[in-house]
């Protein structure tokens, strides 16, 4: 399935980026699932200026691998 999400990346002055964008999931019957995608970021942080010399790109690939417990 076709997921719209949104990664708010750190808290207060650890606060580096906030990406939106879609991703594809995959999940098997049980336990595997991934998902890839791209993000357009939204709001830049206070944390991202301590990083020398970051140029943010206009698009972010994402994507993830994990495991989940299907109940019922």
């Amino acid at each position: 399935f076709v997921s719209l999400g949104y990664w708010h990346q750190g808290f207060g002055d650890g606060h580096v980026q906030s990406i939106i964008g879609p991703t594809f999931v995959y999940r098997m019957k049980k336990f595997l699932t991934a998902q890839i995608g791209l993000g357009l970021p939204i709001n830049k942080g206070p944390a991202i200026e301590k990083v020398p010399n970051y140029e943010q790109p206009p698009v972010l690939l994402l994507y993830s691998i994990g495991l989940y417990f299907p109940f019922g």
